[in-house]
């Protein structure tokens, strides 16, 4: 994957444990909860849209590592535009 955007991560039993962990806590959708667990412990942003995730997280004053599109055109360096 080019240009440094993207990171490939291989998960570890950490992410595995905060992701039931969130699971516990009421958040029943597995994939986003490992994707979020993968962004906490690798100090990774997690791009999404999911509104029920981030209310989620916001209720539980857990850290808020996401990002959405809006935010993401703001965060990015700007690019020339030829």
């Amino acid at each position: 994957m080019g240009g440094g955007t993207y990171r490939k991560v291989n998960e570890n039993s950490a992410i595995f444990d905060e992701a039931f962990r969130l699971y516990r806590l009421g958040h029943k959708d597995m994939i986003d909860n490992i994707l979020y667990a993968s962004s906490t412990q690798l100090d990774l942003r997690l791009l999404t849209l999911d509104s029920d995730l981030k209310k989620f997280i916001q209720e539980k004053g857990l850290t808020d590592t996401l990002l959405s599109p809006d935010q993401l055109a703001s965060a990015s360096p700007s690019t020339p535009k030829h």
